[in-house]
């Protein structure tokens, strides 16, 4: 029985081997089958400069993209394979041959259309110096040498060109077209340059039919032939995407690539996971150099390229522009920032910043400035102003800060402020932020934006005008430089900032002004604030406590306040900091905010047309209010068209009683009245 074993057990295992050399035998005769496939089944005919033989122009030059899914849905190995021949269908022949007509091959693993220009590099596989197309058929062309697919998942793009045809251009040489759903074709014309080494300039979804015939590919021997490496870009920002790619390329079966990288292109390399195409898309943090190692498979031999270095930019380097297209209407006229330092910057329509690219009204780069200083966990406190060099619309302001000093403001948390409404006109804008512990300590940007639109939510991700890159119409954008440091603890008696100031005095009691300081009060860990009020002598408390004042906020480094009493009211404000640490507490010096008479305070009319020239409606008495005759005040026919007037006696009224009002008009339209 052991003997018997052991003769079935080999021959079990000699049929097994049997098996394998007959799978390997059909699997080579099967790969040495041509294989001819065809993309694209429609008959419509062209003449035009999508066409191959285009006559349309005396030079043209077309590009064709393939998709590898298309190549193997009709029938190309998904392995890959050599390209022996193209074909193109011809309809109708052209009237003079094409001169120089000249196929070219590339192709990627990452393009998926041509509605960028094609930078790859093609390989030239054939060239007739006279071309005149048979009608009626496909022309097959075969190659100089096969051309290597590398498989499915790498898209050919085919190019055709013919140099200046002699004598002249005409409406012949069609071929068969077909529609796709992608942008599959570029090209370029002329009658007068040749056009074989111009860049393709138009786009199209109408691509010829081709024929490509496939065979079994020749395997590489011994070293690999040379390749050089290049790169679309050599300085980039941080996170931003580069392509490398390889020329030299030899398109032949059992090449592989692999794309290497070292911090500084010595010593030790590193096989880039996954980068194993003649393309590589890629992006970093730190300046990095490259190379592609190329290996012949069957002799187990490679060579590396050339090095390319990519050096990442400093983050001030590559801040988006996000600037307006209009230096009209709406400018910044004021930012001031409170943290552990102030910010405070005053400009005009006729300022223009100190640092690069600024243009007036339209960018001011005041990076050129003292940083400031900025803590993590603390808040920090500001107010905008937005003025107008031109006519007062709708607008808001914004504030950028790039807290992890990518170069960019497009991280969450990044917009730090913007409102949900606008306001009209120039205006004021005052609140708080918070800089968050995981804010990168270090230099970084801060950027203010005035725009007259609606403001786009202020969600992340941030989209419309809520993108700091976003390019408005009419505003200013400005740009300063901040540092970011780790918070500290407050100890022993806190600063109060020297003396409170007001934005405005006197004021009236529907107006807005801002209490602040006039140097930087303490700021970090424990620090708390509060603004004080002595209004009418009355003694000091809370704001708000005896005036009535609105703070919108009483507990920060300034508050925007309204309502305070009119004349002859005045009001004393402080501002009290304590230590939470130390216990201590220091006070500012006060400033005096008084409200002014009622009489300067009432709004003055405006007119989008007034009576200027006296033919039109107008007031002309108050002939009777409670007992009272005004003057006739006639059509008031110089600028600016209203009439003031404060006479000496004046009608007595009641509260609660009712009065009837006779006026005497110049009418010329229909008019109404408000009293």
């Amino acid at each position: 029985m052991k003997t018997l074993f052991n003769f079935f057990a080999k021959r079990n295992f000699s049929f097994s081997v049997s098996i394998l050399a007959i799978l390997f035998i059909f699997s080579i005769a099967n790969s040495s089958n041509a294989q001819l496939v065809t993309i694209g089944t429609g008959t419509v005919a062209s003449w035009g400069i999508d066409g191959a033989y285009c006559e349309q122009y005396r030079s043209h030059k077309v590009q064709y993209l393939y998709l590898g899914s298309e190549l193997v849905a009709n029938g190309a190995p998904i392995t890959g394979n050599s390209i022996n021949s193209i074909a193109f269908y011809c309809n109708t022949t052209t009237t003079y041959p094409l001169v120089n007509w000249t196929i070219k091959i590339s192709q990627s693993n990452i393009i998926a259309d041509l509605a960028s220009p094609y930078t790859g590099t093609f390989t030239t596989v054939y060239t007739l110096p006279s071309n005149t197309p048979v009608a009626n058929g496909w022309n097959t062309y075969s190659l100089t040498t096969p051309y290597y697919w590398q498989g499915a998942a790498y898209n050919i793009v085919v190019e055709v060109c013919n140099d200046l045809t002699v004598p002249a251009s005409s409406a012949t040489g069609t071929n068969s077209f077909t529609w796709t759903s992608f942008t599959s074709t570029r090209h370029v014309a002329s009658d007068v340059i040749a056009q074989c080494g111009s860049n393709t300039i138009a786009t199209s979804t109408f691509r010829a039919n081709i024929q490509l015939n496939f065979s079994a590919p020749v395997s590489c021997t011994g070293i690999p032939a040379a390749t050089a490496i290049s790169a679309n870009q050599t300085s980039v920002c941080l996170g931003n995407s580069f392509t490398l790619s390889a020329t030299g390329i030899n398109s032949i079966y059992g090449l592989t690539y692999q794309w290497q990288s070292s911090s500084n292109c010595a010593g030790t390399w590193g096989n880039i996971s996954g980068a194993t195409g003649i393309y590589f898309v890629n992006s970093q943090t730190n300046s990095t150099c490259y190379r592609l190692l190329t290996t012949c498979t069957p002799s187990a031999l490679s060579l590396v390229s050339n090095t390319v270095t990519i050096n990442t930019n400093t983050p001030s380097n590559c801040y988006c522009s996000g600037f307006p297209t209009s230096a009209s209407d709406e400018d910044i006229g004021n930012v001031t920032v409170l943290n552990s330092s102030t910010l405070n910057n005053t400009s005009t329509c006729s300022s223009i910043g100190p640092g690069p690219n600024s243009v007036q009204n339209i960018y001011s780069n005041y990076s050129t400035l003292p940083s400031l200083q900025l803590a993590q966990t603390t808040t920090a406190v500001f107010s905008l102003k937005s003025i107008t060099c031109g006519g007062n619309f709708g607008n808001f302001m914004q504030i950028y800060i790039d807290y992890n000093v990518d170069g960019d403001f497009n991280d969450a948390g990044e917009l730090v402020y913007q409102p949900t409404t606008i306001f009209t006109g120039p205006h004021t804008e005052t609140g708080s932020f918070i800089i968050p512990m995981n804010a990168t300590i270090g230099s970084s940007r801060l950027r203010v934006r005035v725009l007259e639109e609606f403001p786009s939510s202020g969600v992340y991700p941030y989209t419309g005008n809520a993108n700091a890159c976003y390019q408005y119409q009419y505003g200013e954008t400005e740009d300063y430089n901040v540092n970011i440091s780790s918070p500290s603890n407050c100890t022993g008696l806190p600063s109060a900032g020297t003396t409170a100031t007001t934005s405005l005095t006197p004021v009236c009691s529907n107006q807005t002004f801002i209490l602040s300081t006039t140097t930087a009060p303490s700021n970090g860990t424990s620090i708390t604030y509060q603004w004080e009020e002595n209004c009418n002598s009355m003694g000091w408390t809370n704001i708000g406590v005896n005036s009535g004042v609105i703070a919108a906020t009483p507990n920060n480094l300034f508050t925007s306040v309204t309502n305070l009493p009119s004349a002859p009211s005045c009001c004393q404000f402080r501002l009290r900091v304590v230590c939470g640490f130390s216990g201590q507490t220091a006070i500012s010096a006060p400033v005096t905010v008084c409200g002014d008479l009622p009489t300067n305070c009432y709004c003055i009319p405006s007119y989008t047309n007034g009576n200027n020239i006296g033919n039109g409606d107008y007031l002309n008495q108050i002939v009777d209010f409670g007992g009272y005759t005004g003057p006739v005040t006639g059509p008031n026919a110089t600028a600016p068209n209203y009439y003031i007037y404060t006479p000496a006696t004046i009608a007595s009224i009641a509260k609660g009683s009712q009065y009837n009002i006779t006026l005497n008009n110049c009418p010329l339209n229909s008019e109404y009245f408000r009293v």
